[in-house]
């Protein structure tokens, strides 16, 4: 069986690991970034996020967590860097 799920960003910035008593605020790490690359567009830079090992770790282990009952037999995350986050997950 073939289940691709699509998790947009700002589902993952709102995600709250069940099975964890620390959480973090992931939206600490990601920057706002107005009028890019046009004028009204709200750029989302995870850069910040990217660059702090517990931030992306947290991340990471929220998606796996959020997908871990599901039967699932292929991670596609196509988007710019969208494999940055597949891939951990898929391991």
């Amino acid at each position: 069986m073939l289940t691709i799920s699509r998790l947009q960003w700002n589902a993952v910035i709102l995600i709250e690991p069940r099975s964890r008593k620390n959480t973090m605020d992931l939206n600490e790490f990601i920057r706002d970034v107005a009028d890019f690359p046009v004028d009204g567009v709200v750029f989302k830079d995870i850069c910040p996020l990217l660059q702090n090992t517990a931030a992306f770790r947290y991340a990471v282990n929220a998606m796996v967590e959020q997908v871990s009952e599901l039967d699932v037999d292929l991670i596609a995350a196509p988007d710019a860097r969208g494999f940055i986050f597949g891939v951990p997950m898929a391991l």
